[in-house]
This record gives C-alpha cells, structure tokens and sequence, in this order.
C-alpha cells in the first residue's frame, strides 16, 4: 500500500498537482512508519524534500533530506544515501554555504562513483559546476561540465544536460562571448520546450538573470537573432558549443515531445 501510494504521488507530481502529490506521499510516509519500512520511509522523505526545495521551503527541505540520509546510512544504501547528499548540497547551494555545498556534492559524486551510478555522477558534477560558477572560478567550472555533460548525453539525461547548458552559458558571458551564450540559452529553452521541463526557481532565476544582462550587453534585436540561433541547434551542436567544440553545418533541430528525465525528480520504491 506505501508503494502504490509512493507511486501515484509521483503521477500526481508529474501532473503539476504538487497539493495532491504532497498528501499522497505523506500517506505513504505514514504507512511506512507504521511498518517500520525504513527504505520506505527514506524514499518518501526524499520525494517530500524533493516537493519542500522546489517550493521554494529549504529549511523544510533540508529537514527532510537529513532524515533520508540518516535512514539510508543505516541501511547501507549507498544509492539513496548519494541523492541525499547530492540534495543537502543544493539547500546549502542556494542559500550560498559553497563550501558546504561542494564538501556534500562532492560526497555523493564519490560515492556515485563507487556504485557505477551515471546519473548520479553527471547531477552532481553539473552541481560541483554551478558552485564554481557562482564563486567565479570559471576554469574549474568548465572542467566538471567537460565531464559530466557527455555522461548526460550517453545516459539521455537531457535535463541535466539542459541545465548544464544554462551554467556554461553564465561562463560564456563571464567570458566576454555574449553572443555564443545568448545562442546556448536559446538551445536551453529549445530543449526544455521539448521536453515540457523546467529549470527550479533558483536556477529559473538565474537564467532569467543572464537572460536580461545580455539584453543589455547586445540589444533586443541581436538577442532575439542569437537566442533564435540557439533554437535551432541540433543536440550535438549544442552539446558542441557548451564543450567548445566547433559546429557543424545545420542539422536536425533539438528533439520535439520527448520525456524528460529529471535530476529532481520523485522516486519509487
């Protein structure tokens, strides 16, 4: 009963009834601690984490991934032990504790590692990639998106990819190349579209940010002549611009109506 109520939490949360999803899950929860489901109990606090960050509730959020990790360390689970840190590290990201941040990314990176988890590994270095990015050091930054967006694209992991994409854009700009992360952002949106995805708020913020300082830098009309650029790109040509690689002529746009698969995203059972 935890599981199928776990699950249709998940469907509730990927219809955007976040209120429906939230009682659900909590229902779940309840189950599992009647039952003592201790791997139960660590996957809905993880999904409820999950819905408190996107809603913007980072105390809440953090609570909640703290009692995941503490279940999931004492099972051993190394899987939901590494999304745990990977999470903790996104409440201290974007309540600017960097040091915080990198020291639990870096934990579940390794332990991603250890356990051969892809996904894993390429969350957490785009992670390890934002925290660069937002203490300047640009040429660290790079090196994880080096990495973890080829993993993304062996995976199909095209949110991760996407988001990614939005970090190495904020380096273009930082770089002096407004026109070439201008054209990135466009094949974020493109992308996203595509999928019916969307950044967090703290990143939606961020994109919207660099977004608006390169209107400024450009103009309204070379923006739009870029951004329109970027969405037009083919994956690989992207992928090419965000590694520095150089593009090739036209190809197929980036895919329509395909699923997304998310870093942030419900678990089940």
């Amino acid at each position: 009963m935890s599981l199928a109520l776990n699950n249709l939490g998940n469907v509730a949360w990927a219809r955007g009834d976040h209120s429906g999803a939230r009682s659900l899950y909590e229902q779940s929860l309840t189950i599992s601690r009647a039952l003592a489901d201790q791997r139960g109990m660590a996957i809905v606090l993880g999904n409820l984490g999950i819905l408190a960050f996107e809603q913007g509730d980072y105390e809440g959020a953090q609570r909640l991934y703290e009692e995941t990790l503490a279940l999931s360390q004492a099972l051993g689970n190394k899987w939901v032990t590494a999304r745990a840190l990977n999470h903790l590290g996104d409440v201290a990201r974007v309540q600017s504790d960097y040091g915080r941040a990198r020291g639990l990314y870096e934990q579940s990176v390794a332990l991603c590692r250890e356990i051969g988890n892809k996904e894993g590994i390429a969350v957490a270095l785009v992670n390890l990639g934002r925290v660069a990015v937002d203490q300047g050091d640009l040429a660290r930054a790079r090196s994880f998106y080096e990495e973890s967006l080829p993993i993304c694209r062996e995976i199909g992991d095209k949110l991760v990819m996407a988001q990614g994409w939005s970090a190495v854009a904020r380096i273009l700009r930082a770089e002096g190349r407004p026109w070439q992360a201008a054209q990135l952002l466009g094949a974020v949106k493109a992308l996203l579209q595509a999928m019916g995805a969307a950044l967090n708020r703290s990143e939606q913020a961020k994109y919207e940010h660099t977004v608006s300082a390169l209107r400024q830098e450009l103009g309204e009309a070379a923006l739009e002549q870029a951004f329109s650029a970027g969405r037009v790109l083919s994956l690989e040509q992207a992928l090419g611009l965000a590694l520095e690689r150089p593009l090739t002529k036209p190809a197929t746009s980036l895919p329509q109506g395909q699923p997304a698969a998310a870093a942030q995203h419900p678990v089940v059972n």
